[in-house]
């Protein structure tokens, strides 16, 4: 057993479950900058 077996979950025998996916239609988004630019943070903009 190698490191990537160790941390790799099983194989399924069903297909994977789609993501859900998030309307932002009609939603603005304000992105502010954080930690000198390394990330940034998203707000929900009135």
């Amino acid at each position: 057993m190698n490191h990537s077996d160790a941390v790799r979950p099983p194989d399924s025998d069903q297909p994977p479950t789609p993501a859900a996916v998030t309307d932002f239609q009609g939603h603005r988004i304000r992105r502010r900058p954080v930690l000198d630019g390394l990330a940034i943070e998203y707000q929900r903009a009135a």
